[in-house]
């Protein structure tokens, strides 16, 4: 257990270290910004705890591993030093008062509820400003500061969430409820091969919904995989990470990957063409692990998907989907815009 009075102690004056973490179902990154020298500290990445590896938990107990697992990065990260300000991108809904009202990449479909994230990361951080925001409001910030003022950003990792941004600002409605379309309602592609509980686009469309629709194939349809390089057996054992099995398939371009891989993106692409047609947002931006994991490839398949589902009004859809680069940190990167942008307006005060 870390001492969660850790940081109250030993403050350097002077310093202003922003301390970011971008809190994901499957990882947890951190990393501390020093503004004054305008440089980044340190990079960490660890496993994030959740109902997958904490089955026997409750919510508040697997959120409290989280905040031990946060307090620990900060202890490596900060080396003693106390952070000015603390920005957690943290995936799901979150209120103005720091309040998770859903985080089911974390805590899972049976224990998914409220959590007071802020209030648990004030008990460690007590003399900085501690921001709790939507993990992709975060991301979204990276790319107002590459220029770009009206788009959406989607990730595809553990789960699907997205945020649109206009004129530079997310816009998630009174209530912080916006940018959620990973729990919308998931239709079936149509001709698909066997019966398939289609729940929500992020069950479905997700790394982790991919990697279900892979070994139900297998299950339900071995007979696939004879021409395949994957084996139907490896994708039916837990033993086996199904979406490295996966995405090394589809990367050699075996056909068998692609079909899934298609299938499985159906939902997020057909979200994707109903948001541009209800509200004409002309860029989205796809980051997280597992559609970069994929890469261009799966890029061109979600182009051509969504072409096929939108109204065609001469739009270019290939300039319209683009793919955040491989290995840019979108989340952490724009968790430290944030925190800038924050320590602005109260200068302005």
């Amino acid at each position: 257990m870390v001492d969660r009075d850790l940081y109250t102690k030993n403050s350097l004056s002077g310093q202003r270290l922003v301390l970011c973490y971008d809190i994901g179902g499957t990882y947890l990154r951190g990393t501390v910004y020093d503004e004054a020298a305008d440089q980044f500290i340190g990079r960490c990445v660890r496993a994030t705890p959740n109902y997958l590896l904490h089955s026997d938990k409750d919510a508040e107990t697997i959120l409290s591993h989280v905040v031990d697992e946060c307090a620990s990065m900060g202890e490596e990260l900060l080396a003693g030093r106390q952070p000015h300000t603390l920005v957690v991108g943290f995936p799901g809904p979150v209120t103005d008062q720091g309040i998770a009202l859903r985080s089911p990449t974390i805590l899972g479909p049976h224990l998914d509820g409220p959590l007071n994230v802020k209030a648990a990361l004030r008990g460690i951080y007590r003399c900085a400003a501690v921001h709790v925001v939507n993990d992709l409001t975060c991301s979204g910030f990276f790319f107002v500061e590459q220029g770009y003022s009206d788009f959406c950003v989607i990730t595809v990792g553990s789960g699907i969430g997205n945020k649109v941004f206009l004129n530079s600002e997310p816009v998630v409605g009174p209530a912080g409820r916006g940018g959620e379309i990973g729990h919308l309602k998931a239709y079936e592609p149509d001709g698909f091969p066997f019966s398939y509980p289609w729940t929500e686009i992020g069950e479905v469309s997700s790394g982790r919904g991919t990697a279900y629709l892979a070994t139900a194939w297998a299950i339900a349809r071995p007979q696939d995989f004879v021409n395949s390089s994957m084996r139907a057996d490896d994708l039916r054992s837990p033993e086996n990470d199904v979406n490295e099995l996966l995405v090394q398939a589809f990367r050699k371009e075996d056909r068998l990957a692609i079909k899934i891989v298609s299938s499985a993106c159906h939902p997020l692409a057909f979200g994707i063409a109903s948001m541009h047609q209800s509200i004409g947002t002309e860029r989205f931006w796809i980051v997280g692990g597992f559609s970069k994991a994929l890469g261009e490839q799966y890029r061109k398949i979600l182009v051509r998907i969504v072409s096929k589902m939108a109204w065609d009004l001469g739009q270019d859809w290939n300039s319209i989907i683009q793919l955040g680069k491989a290995g840019e940190e979108e989340g952490l990167l724009g968790a430290v815009r944030y925190a800038l942008r924050c320590s602005i307006e109260n200068k302005s005060r």
